[in-house]
Protein backbone atom coordinates (compact mmCIF):
# COMPACT_ATOMS: atom_id res chain seq x y z
CA UNK A 1 0.00 0.00 0.00
CA UNK A 2 1.28 3.59 -1.09
CA UNK A 3 1.42 5.80 1.67
CA UNK A 4 0.77 8.75 -0.55
CA UNK A 5 -2.65 7.09 -0.56
CA UNK A 6 -3.37 8.34 2.79
CA UNK A 7 -4.70 12.11 1.98
CA UNK A 8 -8.39 12.11 3.99
CA UNK A 9 -8.45 13.35 7.38
CA UNK A 10 -10.55 11.03 9.49
CA UNK A 11 -11.28 11.00 12.88
CA UNK A 12 -11.68 8.78 15.28
CA UNK A 13 -14.71 9.43 18.29
CA UNK A 14 -15.43 7.46 21.27
CA UNK A 15 -19.01 8.20 23.08
CA UNK A 16 -19.07 9.60 26.52
CA UNK A 17 -21.20 9.91 29.37
CA UNK A 18 -20.89 13.17 31.81
CA UNK A 19 -23.46 13.99 34.22
CA UNK A 20 -26.52 15.75 33.61
CA UNK A 21 -25.92 18.11 36.87
CA UNK A 22 -29.68 17.11 37.67
CA UNK A 23 -29.40 14.66 39.74
CA UNK A 24 -26.81 12.07 38.84
CA UNK A 25 -28.01 11.11 35.11
CA UNK A 26 -25.63 10.76 32.37
CA UNK A 27 -25.48 12.28 29.45
CA UNK A 28 -24.08 10.86 26.49
CA UNK A 29 -22.07 12.72 23.57
CA UNK A 30 -19.61 12.30 20.90
CA UNK A 31 -15.78 13.34 21.70
CA UNK A 32 -13.37 14.01 19.26
CA UNK A 33 -10.00 12.40 19.32
CA UNK A 34 -7.32 12.71 17.21
CA UNK A 35 -7.23 12.70 13.61
CA UNK A 36 -5.73 10.45 11.42
CA UNK A 37 -4.53 10.46 7.39
CA UNK A 38 -6.53 7.96 5.53
CA UNK A 39 -7.31 6.40 2.86
CA UNK A 40 -10.63 6.21 2.05
CA UNK A 41 -12.85 4.39 -0.49
CA UNK A 42 -16.31 3.99 -1.16
CA UNK A 43 -17.76 0.58 -1.53
CA UNK A 44 -20.15 -0.15 -4.16
CA UNK A 45 -23.26 -2.81 -3.89
CA UNK A 46 -21.53 -5.93 -5.90
CA UNK A 47 -18.17 -5.07 -3.47
CA UNK A 48 -20.57 -5.14 -0.07
CA UNK A 49 -22.41 -7.98 -1.46
CA UNK A 50 -18.96 -9.97 -2.26
CA UNK A 51 -17.87 -9.54 1.38
CA UNK A 52 -21.45 -10.33 2.57
CA UNK A 53 -22.72 -7.52 4.22
CA UNK A 54 -25.95 -5.68 4.04
CA UNK A 55 -26.30 -1.77 4.55
CA UNK A 56 -28.49 0.35 3.98
CA UNK A 57 -26.47 3.83 3.46
CA UNK A 58 -23.08 3.98 1.85
CA UNK A 59 -20.35 1.97 3.03
CA UNK A 60 -16.64 3.07 2.98
CA UNK A 61 -13.40 1.13 3.52
CA UNK A 62 -10.75 3.43 5.70
CA UNK A 63 -7.35 1.94 6.00
CA UNK A 64 -4.64 4.08 8.31
CA UNK A 65 -1.70 3.36 9.95
CA UNK A 66 -1.40 0.58 12.89
CA UNK A 67 -1.30 2.49 16.25
CA UNK A 68 -1.51 1.38 19.84
CA UNK A 69 -5.40 2.35 20.25
CA UNK A 70 -8.80 0.91 20.88
CA UNK A 71 -11.53 0.90 18.32
CA UNK A 72 -14.52 -0.53 19.18
CA UNK A 73 -17.31 -2.20 17.06
CA UNK A 74 -19.94 -2.12 20.00
CA UNK A 75 -21.22 1.24 19.30
CA UNK A 76 -18.89 3.41 21.50
CA UNK A 77 -16.33 4.19 18.78
CA UNK A 78 -17.08 5.88 15.02
CA UNK A 79 -15.53 8.15 12.65
CA UNK A 80 -16.03 11.44 10.90
CA UNK A 81 -15.12 12.11 7.58
CA UNK A 82 -15.79 15.24 5.75
CA UNK A 83 -18.42 16.03 8.45
CA UNK A 84 -19.85 12.09 8.05
CA UNK A 85 -20.07 10.66 11.15
CA UNK A 86 -19.29 6.61 10.30
CA UNK A 87 -20.56 3.23 12.19
CA UNK A 88 -17.76 1.22 12.76
CA UNK A 89 -19.01 -2.10 11.49
CA UNK A 90 -15.76 -4.30 11.48
CA UNK A 91 -11.45 -3.40 12.34
CA UNK A 92 -9.10 -5.73 11.04
CA UNK A 93 -5.47 -5.74 11.39
CA UNK A 94 -3.65 -5.94 8.41
CA UNK A 95 0.01 -6.73 7.67
CA UNK A 96 1.27 -5.27 3.86
CA UNK A 97 4.40 -4.72 4.58
CA UNK A 98 3.93 -2.40 7.23
CA UNK A 99 0.54 -3.18 9.76
CA UNK A 100 -2.81 -0.92 9.09
CA UNK A 101 -6.04 -1.23 10.25
CA UNK A 102 -8.88 -1.61 7.74
CA UNK A 103 -12.47 -0.55 9.17
CA UNK A 104 -15.81 -1.13 7.26
CA UNK A 105 -18.15 1.66 8.16
CA UNK A 106 -21.10 3.22 7.09
CA UNK A 107 -23.28 6.30 7.40
CA UNK A 108 -25.12 6.58 10.86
Amino acid sequence: MNIGEFNERVTLQTLTSSADGRGGLTEKSWSSGTAYWAKVVQLDAKKMFEEGRDFQGNAYEVYFRYNEFTISTNGNSRLNYNSIALKIHSVENVKQGERFWRIIAYDA
